[in-house]
């Protein structure tokens, strides 16, 4: 198990109260997004994969490179299929509709 201090912005009021979130690794979730496409309508991506921790450094380095928000607490990696969309993880990133989704846990 992971724990990082939650970052205070003026976005999130709701989790000021908070001082730590706690991340389990290897908890197989499946990520979904529902992307509008014009011309086409309602695309559903869906994903499956498990949750990792990472060593906090790297953890901060990723964070940093996005937006501070306790969304960044899950990190995802993907079951990969070696070809097409789940090639490797790059390839589902680059392929997915954004750089979030909605996340649910299949646990036992």
């Amino acid at each position: 198990m992971s724990i990082f201090p939650v970052f205070k912005t003026k976005y999130l009021n709701f989790y000021q109260n908070f001082r730590q979130i706690f991340i389990f690794g290897c908890m197989p979730i499946t990520m979904s997004r529902l992307n509008l496409i014009k011309g086409l309508g309602s695309v559903l991506q869906i994903a499956e994969g498990e949750t990792i921790e990472l060593p906090y450094k790297v953890y901060d380095a990723l964070d940093n490179r996005t937006n501070l928000t306790p969304a960044n607490y899950l990190w995802f990696v993907p079951r990969l299929a070696g070809k097409g969309a789940f090639t490797d993880v790059y390839s589902v990133t680059n392929n997915w509709g954004a750089n979030h989704g909605a996340e649910s846990y299949h646990g036992m």
